[in-house]
């Protein structure tokens, strides 16, 4: 335990210096999710002007550790909500729910923004019910059927699918910066980019999406460097990695299908239903008779097997008993004839470059960025998790979050001292546990939460 003269001292200049520079404005946050814009990417691209001004003037992190599996909607969901996906039940980018028989399929089919699927308030929706002014571009989870108040503005996707920031709409989404609390962007050019061709034919071009972020990035941060309100978040989720079709396993070529029910989803993990009574038989063939080259099959039943223990990934209404995994680069798909995929198996299912694999793989690390009054500048931020992300921008917006499964202690390094202390604290931000009580007492915020850590828990 540390001594008590040094934490009490710490803990009195934090006031002093929390007194000493307020942050006078009400602070508002533009938030970029730039998905598929993987570490392995920042550092082929971190000469650019736009990134460079982060390792300048902001914080940035090329360590931030996704959830599994690595994939866009599950780990979407987990910025803005806060919670693991085993909490929020969107534990793939499609998702079969065993007990109603619905399936979640990608936002393909109108049924995928019925409300029924989405068991939690993201940030958006609470900030809008609190009174904050709300703008989303680009956002696909627009047209979920949410009740009560809605953003005042949300533009989904184009109906081509692309949505790119450009220099003509992000005059649109700095003109939204002054009259919203809150902006969120979804930018997924980069991602459909790297799927289309694999990340490193990619990185060869010589005008690729990554460079027209950084022209955005390079006129945001012009804007921010005049205003006192303005704070900018820019969020990669996960990374891609390249997966050569020779590396691409078919389940047909090695189960008899008449064993299974059904299988859910396709890439690096595949779920498999099987039929009463034959769970046992498909783990020992695909385990030991005839296991497939770089996939392994998995029980999820908690304390059946060895599915690594951080992946949070166990049986539940959407989590079946079995699960196929696929190592970093390979791929486990059906057959496009096959019958038993969900949703159907076709020649899509397969891509240059994929996601959703070990969440602590190098390269599906994420991308952390930020840049404005809130943050202290040229700080490299190491190892963040993505589910402490939410609660930093609750606090940045002085919004009364519900608690989540993050842990503000790991983060909330990257405020400047004036921010931290600014307004009241929920305890459970910092700790994720069951603490009740607000800390409005910068004293006690240094000396229970840093002294104690809350149990020691920590980003990975």
């Amino acid at each position: 335990m540390r001594p008590f003269s040094f934490v009490f001292l710490r803990g009195v200049l934090t006031v002093i210096f929390g007194l000493l520079v307020p942050l006078s404005y009400a602070q508002k946050l533009l938030l970029i999710v730039a998905d598929g814009f993987g570490g392995s990417f920042y550092y082929k691209y971190s000469h650019l002007d736009g990134l460079r001004t982060f390792e300048n003037e902001g914080v940035w992190s090329d360590l931030l550790y996704p959830e599994f599996p690595s994939l866009s909607i599950p780990n979407r969901q987990t910025l803005v909500s806060g919670l693991h996906p085993r909490n929020h039940h969107f534990v793939g980018n499609v998702v079969f729910n065993s007990s109603s028989g619905e399936l979640f399929s990608n936002f393909n089919r109108p049924k995928d923004f019925d409300q029924k699927w989405w068991r939690f308030e993201p940030i958006y929706q609470q900030a809008a019910r609190e009174g904050a002014s709300v703008a989303l571009f680009f956002w696909p989870e627009c047209d979920v059927k949410w009740s009560g108040t809605r953003p005042s503005l949300c533009f989904p996707p184009p109906s081509n699918g692309s949505s790119s920031l450009d220099a003509n709409n992000v005059k649109n989404i700095i003109a939204a910066t002054r009259t919203h609390d809150l902006v969120m962007v979804y930018h997924a050019a980069i991602k459909d980019e790297a799927m289309l061709m694999g990340p490193q034919i990619m990185t060869k071009l010589s005008e690729s999406s990554v460079n027209k972020l950084d022209q955005v990035l390079t006129r945001l941060a012009a804007e921010i460097r005049e205003r006192v309100d303005l704070n900018l978040l820019v969020v990669s989720t996960h990374g891609i990695v390249d997966v050569p079709k020779e590396n691409v396993r078919f389940i047909d070529d090695y189960l008899n299908m008449n064993l299974v029910n059904t299988t859910i989803g396709a890439g690096a993990v595949k779920q498999i239903v099987a039929h009463p009574g034959k769970t046992h038989q498909i783990f020992n063939h695909l385990r030991t008779d005839a296991p497939i080259p770089n996939v392994k099959i998995y029980y999820t039943t908690p304390r059946m097997g060895d599915l690594p223990k951080w992946y949070g990934y166990a049986r539940s209404d959407v989590i079946p008993e079995l699960v196929l995994i696929a190592q970093p680069g390979h791929a486990i798909l059906s057959k496009p004839t096959s019958p038993k995929q969900l949703p159907a198996a076709s020649d899509e299912d397969w891509s240059r470059g994929m996601s959703g694999y070990n969440n602590e793989f190098p390269d599906m690390l994420g991308v952390f960025l930020a840049l404005g009054p809130a943050f202290k500048k040229g700080m490299r931020k190491g190892p963040a998790n993505l589910v402490d992300i939410y609660p930093l921008m609750c606090h940045i917006l002085s919004l009364d979050c519900p608690r989540g499964d993050g842990n503000m202690t790991n983060i909330d390094d990257v405020l400047v001292v004036s921010a931290l202390t600014s307004r009241a604290i929920p305890l459970e931000y910092y700790c994720g546990c069951e603490a009740k009580d607000v800390v409005r007492n910068p004293i006690a915020v240094e000396f229970v939460i840093r002294a104690y850590s809350c149990g020691g828990q920590g980003a990975k």
